[in-house]
């Protein structure tokens, strides 16, 4: 029996505050691990390695994620597939640790 893969997507949303980078016209973005926001995209608490392990859980099986662009009135633009292409722990302003992810485009499907 094969078993099913839940459909990984990443829905950014946009805020002013938010430390998301869009690079080289979208086709590299630079996004915050995964735990509290303080805003969306910005991180307010150390991130656990569990939080990141539960993603990385998903993205293995899936091979990539499909990003998805929210702006501040709800409207919805899918950016494409992107593939990891580094991750490093960063120390934020208040002391606290957070993991930052780089993802490249790899298609638009």
């Amino acid at each position: 029996m094969e078993e099913t893969v839940e459909h990984l997507d990443l829905v950014i949303k946009d805020h002013p505050d938010s430390i998301v980078r869009f690079l080289n016209n979208g086709r590299t973005i630079v996004y915050p691990g995964f735990g509290r926001m303080l805003k969306p995209g910005r991180p307010i608490a150390n991130q656990t390695i569990h939080r990141q392990n539960i993603f990385l859980d998903k993205y293995s099986a899936q091979g990539y994620v499909s990003i998805i662009y929210q702006d501040m009135k709800g409207g919805k633009l899918p950016l494409g597939n992107y593939k990891i292409y580094d991750i490093n722990k960063k120390v934020g302003p208040g002391g606290f640790q957070y993991y930052e992810y780089k993802f490249i485009k790899v298609s638009m499907d």
